[in-house]
């Protein structure tokens, strides 16, 4: 993502889900997008037989990945148990047993899918695009950086909020692996930082909020007292 603005907090993200609550698809699509990352065509591509709940793993299609005999390899990817949970309600509530083959047998093969008739299909692109306009028009967020909120900020923001949480350069390359980028550059440039991210990382690094705490209030006053008055712009500060 080429727009440094395209990361979205995640407690924004968390109540432009919680308010598509009355329908449970789109919450499940854009809860979907969030905790894992994956590019909006590979998660309408999933099949109910995808999700393994043993193993609380999904198997996902690699799209940016050339086919093998006809097919896009798959991968298993770690999703987070909540995602799964919210899965299986949301398969209950379409009354679907996923390990019932019938199912199959009758087209009900995608976890999103649209009915058309009478016919279950996989939801376009250009229907999920909508749902995630619409969840975030719906809470007052009508941009995100300089265009309309889209499927890929919620990978630009998992990718970002990845990385706050790194301990180390190796988590960088983990989440390379994990979002299947072809080079580490790749990665890097969903690693957009905001001025206020860099700001609270060097008040980290250097304890700076401790430290402000130990200086009293009285001598913050008397700097102000005694320094200020006293500073004259044009004189006393030279620009080289």
């Amino acid at each position: 993502m080429k727009d440094p603005g395209g990361y979205i907090e995640p407690a924004i993200i968390e109540k432009a889900i919680q308010k598509s609550s009355h329908n449970p698809k789109e919450e499940l699509l854009l809860d979907f997008l969030w905790k894992t990352g994956r590019r909006v065509s590979e998660v309408l591509s999933l099949r109910v037989k995808d999700v393994h709940y043993d193993l609380a793993k999904i198997t996902f299609p690699i799209l940016k990945k050339k086919k093998v005999r006809g097919s896009h390899p798959r991968e298993l990817k770690d999703v987070p148990l909540t995602l799964l949970y919210k899965i299986k309600e949301y398969l209950n509530i379409r009354e679907l047993n996923p390990s019932d083959p019938i199912h199959f047998f009758k087209g009900e093969t995608y976890i999103f899918h649209m009915r058309v008739l009478m016919k279950n299909e996989e939801m376009g692109r250009s229907g999920a695009y909508k749902i995630v306009r619409k969840a975030f028009e719906r809470i007052g967020v009508t941009k995100i950086g300089d265009t309309f909120p889209h499927p890929h900020h919620l990978r630009h923001s998992f990718a970002v909020h990845f990385a706050k949480k790194a301990k180390n350069p190796r988590d960088i390359t983990v989440l390379q692996r994990y979002l299947n980028h072809a080079t580490i550059g790749m990665t890097m440039n969903y690693l957009q930082f905001r001025e206020t991210d860099i700001k609270e990382t060097l008040d980290e690094m250097f304890d700076e909020k401790s430290k402000l705490v130990e200086v009293k209030k009285k001598e913050l006053k008397k700097w102000e007292k005694e320094f200020i008055p006293t500073c004259d712009m044009d004189k006393d500060i030279k620009f080289i």
